[in-house]
């Protein structure tokens, strides 16, 4: 068996930033960070990227920094991976409606839209309007 891999979501970065790991007050978490994204055990995603770059702080000079950290998600293989892991939500009835939503779905198209409408302001900074 491989070793896990850990995909992190915008919170982790700026919680971390603003909160307990300052890039300022904890240099070796973010150099953890880094080390482990190549690694290959953490990574992240682009639309995580855009978020981060919204900022005017130090958080917004290291994800810059570190661009490659933060993978492209139209890449044939995570479009693939993504669908798996819809189909695979969509077939176990553990989960409730409510616990898809804001669940994002995967268009034939390829683009990534919620599943339910009434979302969309709640994930307004995942695609432009």
């Amino acid at each position: 068996m491989s070793d896990p891999m850990f995909v992190l979501d915008s919170n982790v970065f700026i919680e971390a930033h603003r909160r307990y790991y300052g890039l300022d007050l904890c240099p070796g978490f973010w150099d953890w960070l880094r080390n482990s994204s190549n690694t290959g055990s953490v990574v992240s995603i682009d639309r995580v990227y855009q978020e981060l770059t919204l900022g005017k702080d130090a958080l917004l000079d290291w994800a810059k920094n570190n661009r490659d950290l933060f993978g492209d998600i139209s890449q044939p293989t995570v479009v693939d991976a993504y669908r798996r892991v819809a189909a695979w939500v969509d077939e176990n009835s553990q989960f409730s409606e409510d616990a898809n939503i804001p669940c994002l779905l995967l268009r034939s198209d390829g683009t990534i839209r919620p599943r339910n409408p009434t979302t969309r302001n709640t994930l307004k900074s995942w695609w432009p309007d």
